[in-house]
């Protein structure tokens, strides 16, 4: 994991999605959350094995930060997630509790039909397939920075996490605060896919035109 010290008392773990890297966190994107957080990015390396990715969320945040925020208070994580690393954020707060979420691009669940299929074009080309997904995600250029960047058995085992797993808001009361942001034109996380999401005070929902998949992160 990478650390960002931004000079703040508050850390905000980010959690990429599926065929991507902490680098699809733009930095003016970035800005407004760096006046109140220092950054804890995920590397590809450590998404290997999402199933064990919250755990080592945990054993980052209790034994490897910088020394110096050893001496703060224990308090509970904050995390930023898109897509399946917004169902990644959730899964941790379900475990360990949370005080903020803001997640992006969520989906309910990704049927296994349609994990089969992906699996399948994956098997016969990695990168004709990325170019689809990134083009579908409303993000042609990734192509040539992400479509040779990821390995058959990195992207397998996160399909095999997002067909096993579902959204579900059975967390909330282990949180403060849930900020939620989709797009209406998201061709992957549909309007239709989207979680039942109770209204209550800790929830905040934003719907945005003209976003894609990506709901802004990478600006």
């Amino acid at each position: 994991m990478i650390y960002r010290d931004n000079n703040k008392k508050q850390d905000l773990v980010l959690i990429p999605g599926w065929a991507t890297d902490y680098t699809i966190f733009g930095e003016n994107f970035l800005t407004t959350f760096a006046q109140e957080y220092n950054f804890i990015f995920l590397e590809i390396k450590d998404l290997e094995q999402p199933f064990l990715v919250i755990d080592e969320i945990q054993d980052f945040l209790n034994n490897k930060r910088p020394w110096l925020l050893k001496r703060l208070p224990s308090k509970k994580a904050n995390l930023l997630g898109w897509s399946m690393g917004a169902t990644l954020a959730a899964d941790y707060a379900r475990k360990f509790g949370a005080n903020k979420l803001f997640l992006y691009g969520i989906r309910r669940q990704y049927p296994k039909h349609e994990i089969r299929m992906i699996k399948r074009l994956l098997n016969k080309s990695i990168p004709n397939y990325l170019n689809q997904f990134y083009k579908l995600a409303a993000a042609d250029e990734l192509t040539k920075s992400y479509s040779h960047k990821f390995s058959l058995n990195f992207l397998m085992n996160g399909l095999e996490y997002l067909e096993k797993t579902e959204f579900k808001c059975d967390f909330l009361n282990k949180i403060k605060i849930l900020k939620i942001t989709n797009a209406l034109d998201d061709k992957i996380a549909t309007f239709k896919d989207f979680p039942d999401i109770p209204n209550t005070n800790r929830v905040t929902k934003f719907f945005i035109n003209d976003a894609g998949h990506f709901c802004g992160i990478r600006k």
